[in-house]
């Protein structure tokens, strides 16, 4: 059986939407690998505790998720956090 490849020319996006962000949110994304490993609590708390910095909620969150042990086993899933906080708006010069 030949392997068939397929490259983002082949892809189609099935819907696209925009939300704007509300000043002062983050908005988190996060795989299974991260929140099925750890309780909602302590995704929130870590969260509040890095809430000024986006980079380091995600790498908190990655972090937490790869200290897990699973049945006795180390972590062996994969581990992704996107998290978006917009740059504060200019000063109103008015």
């Amino acid at each position: 059986m030949t392997p068939s490849a397929v490259s983002f020319s082949d892809l189609s996006i099935a819907a696209c939407n925009e939300a704007p962000i509300p000043k002062n949110r983050t908005v988190i994304l996060t795989s299974d690998g991260v929140h099925d490993q750890m309780e909602p609590t302590v995704l929130n708390a870590l969260v509040h505790a890095h809430q000024s910095d986006a980079q380091v909620i995600a790498e908190a969150l990655v972090a937490a998720a790869e200290d897990g042990i699973e049945d006795g086993q180390p972590y062996r899933d994969d581990a992704t956090t996107i998290a978006i906080r917009p740059p504060p708006a200019p000063p109103d010069n008015a």
